[in-house]
């Protein structure tokens, strides 16, 4: 394991456990809009905090599709690992049937030169990452050249 190739998942066998408590200090709010970091979260609120009255599942889409290359796999720019794969994390099966049916539009619209690969899966318990990285291009701007709006 340890000289595993950096573009494929560690197996369920090999990966480290999941925390069973939050010892990591997270932020409590949010670095750009100020709102909580940590639960109890608003009824209707999903995972990835978004409220479904304001912005729809496929508009959450459009804007992940138009921050990043998802045709990288196991990469964004420079940084390789599974960790940088291009993932999206569904909470139900009409989130995963918007998923799939949206990138399968993305990847037919001739926008990229390589087929897109992102991965549409389960979510699974989220693990909110330590302070310095929450809102990392917010924090660093230009620190991504790989991340940008497109069309």
């Amino acid at each position: 394991m340890l000289f595993r190739a950096k573009n494929e998942m560690v197996s369920e066998a090999d990966a480290l456990t999941g925390r069973t408590d939050q010892t990591m200090p997270v932020p409590e709010t949010h670095f750009v809009n100020g709102r909580p970091l940590q639960g109890p979260w608003p009824d209707g609120f999903e995972t990835v905090v978004f409220d479904p009255k304001r912005i729809s599942y496929e508009q959450l889409l459009k804007a992940f599709w138009e921050s990043h290359d998802p045709t990288q796999g196991m990469r964004q720019g420079n940084d390789v690992g599974t960790q940088y794969r291009s993932a999206i994390f569904v909470a139900s099966d009409e989130q995963r049937r918007t998923a799939e049916a949206v990138k399968q539009r993305v990847d037919r619209s001739g926008k990229w030169k390589r087929p897109v690969v992102t991965e549409v899966v389960a979510a699974g318990q989220f693990y909110p990452a330590e302070g310095y990285h929450q809102d990392y291009l917010e924090k660093h701007p230009g620190g991504y050249t790989c991340h940008f709006m497109r069309d």
